[in-house]
């Protein structure tokens, strides 16, 4: 754990399904997610880490928009 500022943070290297792995995260207060901005018709073709994380995951989760 390490404390900057009044915020603390720790890191962890995690293997496997990312999807799976990640929704079973349940000790944390929120989850971060970047989305790769493919756009509503090449989503649905090459499925979605971010939209089956949003489905799956145990606490919060932030998804940030490409730019």
């Amino acid at each position: 754990m390490r404390t900057v500022g009044a915020v603390q943070a720790s890191a962890r290297i995690l293997t496997g399904n990312v999807v799976q792995v990640l929704s079973d995260i349940d000790d944390v207060d929120v989850l971060f997610s970047g989305s790769r901005g493919y756009g509503p018709a090449r989503r649905i073709l090459l499925g979605g880490v971010s939209s089956r994380l949003v489905r799956r995951a145990r606490s919060a989760i932030i998804v940030v928009p490409r730019a």
